[in-house]
């Protein structure tokens, strides 16, 4: 009777660098015994440490950038226990101007446009619209304030604690400039920690000198040497599936991304991620950091759908191309329901 085996290889960066951190160690305590002597396992140390320290600052780069998001959105006064009439942000101060200019301009409410407030007029009603965007909030914040102090002693918001004001801004500025930083270096870090992983580009690279060259390379050996006993495997970590069942086509096709709300940039956890294509619908939950990832083996290339829903919120919907080997990254931005 044929026997069926199948060794896997975690597609979780989390698992895998655990995978890795076992081999080196069962090959260190193995010594002068083990059977990785013929793999050059100093290299592979090193590439190890090296993603590791990678992944560790990835995630450190996105607990911080959601920090300095949040602390931005505390200042703005637009975090999910603030309101328009919370005491001390730059939108109750937005807000009390808002209705000031609109006291003092009363039947010239266009006026408020000379303050960059969004005004509508129809049928007789005038509306002032305050953005929701954190980014759009923010720019106008900035340009009323930057009014106020060209307009000097003849400013009509010189009744508000405009020096409050101004120091909410910039407080709220540098935890954007802050924040976008953040970003930009975990971008960079995503790329060098993949890179060293060899998942660089969407795609397994199990032929360079890179860890997953590493660690295939180990599998291989110990199946050589442990041929019709590959539970043995399981001594280095690696997981053993010995249940029949039909072989599945490698993966050719990454798609990953992140989910975070439109509004205040901060990520979405436990969003619902589908991605429909010709094969059927494959689904996920975003995770504490709002991402996601899909791997799948198409036949050919096509352009597929990525639907996300989350609590409060409304369907995101976006076509996807679909190509051999590329990773398709994507930022989902959720805005409300």
């Amino acid at each position: 009777m044929r026997n069926y085996f199948r060794v896997k290889m975690p597609r979780q960066i989390n698992v895998f660098l655990l995978l890795a951190e076992n081999i080196i160690e069962q090959h260190e305590s193995d010594g002068a015994t083990s059977a990785l002597s013929g793999l050059d396992m100093a290299e592979m140390k090193v590439l190890y440490i090296k993603a590791k320290d990678y992944h560790e600052r990835f995630e450190k780069l996105s607990r911080d950038k959601e920090a300095a998001f949040q602390d931005r959105n505390q200042a703005l006064g637009i975090d999910s226990n603030q309101y328009s009439y919370t005491e001390n942000t730059v939108l109750f101060f937005i807000c009390s101007i808002r209705d000031y200019l609109l006291g003092i301009h009363k039947s010239s409410e266009q006026l408020l446009g000379n303050w960059s407030y969004d005004v509508s007029m129809s049928n007789g009603f005038v509306s002032v619209n305050i953005p929701r965007r954190a980014v759009d909030l923010l720019a106008l914040g900035n340009q009323i304030y930057s009014k106020h102090q060209t307009d000097g002693a003849a400013s009509p918001l010189n009744e508000f604690n405009m020096v409050q004001f101004g120091t909410l801004l910039s407080n709220a500025n540098a935890f954007e400039l802050e924040a976008k930083q953040l970003t930009r270096n975990k971008e960079t870090n995503y790329q060098l920690r993949n890179n060293a992983l060899g998942f660089g580009n969407g795609k397994r690279d199990s032929r360079s000198k890179t860890l997953l060259y590493y660690v295939t390379a180990v599998r291989n050996v110990l199946l050589g040497i442990h041929k019709s006993r590959e539970k043995h495997l399981g001594q280095w970590g690696f997981e053993v599936d010995d249940s029949p069942r039909k072989r599945k086509a490698e993966p050719n096709v990454t798609v990953s991304g992140t989910v975070q709300d439109a509004n205040t940039q901060l990520s979405v956890k436990n969003a619902k991620v589908v991605l429909k294509t010709s094969l059927g619908d494959l689904e996920t939950t975003s995770d504490d950091l709002g991402n996601f990832e899909f791997e799948l083996s198409l036949p050919q290339a096509e352009t597929g759908l990525i639907t996300v829903d989350a609590a409060s919120y409304s369907r995101y919907i976006k076509p996807i191309g679909l190509m051999f080997g590329e990773n398709e990254r994507v930022v989902v931005e959720m805005g409300g329901g």
